[in-house]
């Protein structure tokens, strides 16, 4: 499986990196969406 580009991921959603979407979002929110992302094969 190919790894997760989080930051491609948070560019799509209009931040710089994974960093900004998590502290805007909140970690739960963020691992949330991550866990989303890696099980979306």
């Amino acid at each position: 499986m190919e790894s997760l580009d989080l930051d491609k991921e948070a560019k799509a959603r209009g931040y710089e990196n994974w960093s900004d979407l998590e502290y805007d979002y909140g970690k739960n929110y963020a691992n949330e969406l991550k866990q989303s992302l890696e099980s979306d094969d």
